[in-house]
């Protein structure tokens, strides 16, 4: 049995309304009618469990052993390939903040249009900046033009854009990521190596000593960075 199906029939059995579902499970009641009306193709597991609980059923209840085993794997590969998106974000941008004045173009290719399609801001932005990028615009200078364009992407509104996008085919993340991979921008020189190194091997990434938000990264943690940016660049 389909999950909406389901759901609705527990819905009946427990004297439950969509409003109170909606209400009791503290998801927006549009994400609700939504999912009920079949417009949610891809729920994810955080959604379907805060259901689940709510009507006092197990998940499995709801999609079934198999279905709720090709979800969990689903999410798992989807966690993998933000972290890998994650990471070439940050080797393209200065210390994860804000990318290099060289890279916008690129950078706009890859995600303009599509990435905040429905955000209102952001297309408004858009939409000037293509005309921007072919005409040029002389209400503003080139520095002005960066700041207007790093306010709307950098890798943490990019990030945190393809965490809470939920319905987005996954194969939309797979292009974003090998676009990224073929970025004509050279990779910015990691900020752990000092200016006085000409070259940087990957390969000595656990040689460094590399902190992350303030913490020293143990070995364990070093190696999983080596494995993963090589699997990135391969």
């Amino acid at each position: 049995m389909e999950l909406v199906e389901k759901i609705k029939e527990v819905m009946k059995s427990k004297g439950l309304t969509q409003y109170k579902l909606a209400k009791n499970s503290k998801i927006p009641h549009s994400t609700m009618s939504t999912l009920l009306n079949g417009g949610i193709k891809s729920p994810t597991i955080e959604l379907i469990a805060k259901i689940a609980d709510t009507l006092e059923v197990p998940v499995s209840v709801l999609l079934g052993e198999d279905e709720l085993g090709e979800l969990l794997t689903r999410e798992k590969e989807e966690l993998e390939l933000n972290q890998k998106i994650y990471v070439l974000l940050n080797l393209v941008s200065n210390n994860g903040k804000v990318f290099p004045a060289e890279a916008h173009q690129e950078i706009f290719n890859i995600f303009g249009g599509s990435l905040f399609a429905k955000v209102p801001e952001v297309n408004l932005f858009d939409e000037w900046y293509r005309k921007y990028l072919e005409e040029g615009d002389s209400l503003y200078t080139s520095n002005e033009a960066e700041e207007k364009f790093n306010k709307f992407y950098n890798p943490a509104t990019i990030m945190h854009r393809l965490r809470e996008w939920k319905d987005v085919d996954f194969r939309i993340k797979e292009r974003y990521l090998s676009k990224l991979k073929q970025l004509k921008v050279s990779l910015t020189t990691p900020s752990w190596i000092s200016e006085n190194d000409k070259v940087f091997q990957i390969e000595d990434l656990t040689s460094y000593q590399i902190s992350y938000k303030g913490k020293e990264l143990t070995s364990d943690q070093k190696q999983k960075l080596l494995k993963l940016t090589q699997a990135l660049l391969d």
